[in-house]
């Protein structure tokens, strides 16, 4: 028992920034993370990474790979897709991320609801770790027309937001 709980532990350290990220760089981790989810799903996840993304400012890159991991498990937890796109290119001293399905869609007014009443805090994280980053976050979706994600990362002064918080959800 002792080992499995320690297994377990080193399994949540290190998915707290994957050592891929650190010593292979985001594009690199991003590529595995996209091999482990499609292999374990069976669902057709593609993802494109611009030849020269290399590598980002300090920060940045966790944010990316935070925000592409967390839209990747909405989509494979919500959405019924069959097909789920990642792109991530370089944009400045930043970064350009898109992440698309094809699945049911969901009216994101009421997914912001959720949120602020601490039901759902998966956007709400999204938006923080892009404005943290120097960034905006933005998700389009409606019901029966899938759902994108867009967020760019170190193109602005990093802030800390305001509204309802993520922290505040767990307080």
């Amino acid at each position: 028992m002792v080992r499995e709980v320690l297994e377990h532990l080193r399994q949540l350290t290190t998915g707290l920034r994957p050592m891929s990220l650190e010593n292979r760089g985001l594009a690199t981790a991003l590529r595995a993370l996209v091999d482990r989810l499609r292999e374990a799903s069976g669902r057709d996840i593609r993802v494109a990474i611009g030849d020269d993304l290399g590598r980002l400012p300090p920060g940045i890159d966790v944010a990316c790979f935070r925000i592409v991991q967390e839209a990747l498990s909405n989509a494979l937890k919500h959405s019924q897709a069959s097909r789920i796109s990642v792109n991530v290119n370089r944009l400045g001293n930043g970064v350009q991320i898109a992440v698309a399905d094809n699945g049911k869609g969901f009216d994101v007014a009421e997914a912001r609801a959720r949120a602020g009443r601490c039901d759902s805090i998966g956007l709400l994280t999204m938006r923080e770790r892009a404005a943290l980053a120097g960034g905006l976050f933005t998700v389009e979706s409606s019901p029966g027309h899938g759902t994108h994600v867009h967020a760019t990362l170190g193109t602005r002064e990093a802030v800390t937001p305001v509204p309802a918080t993520a922290q505040a959800c767990v307080e």
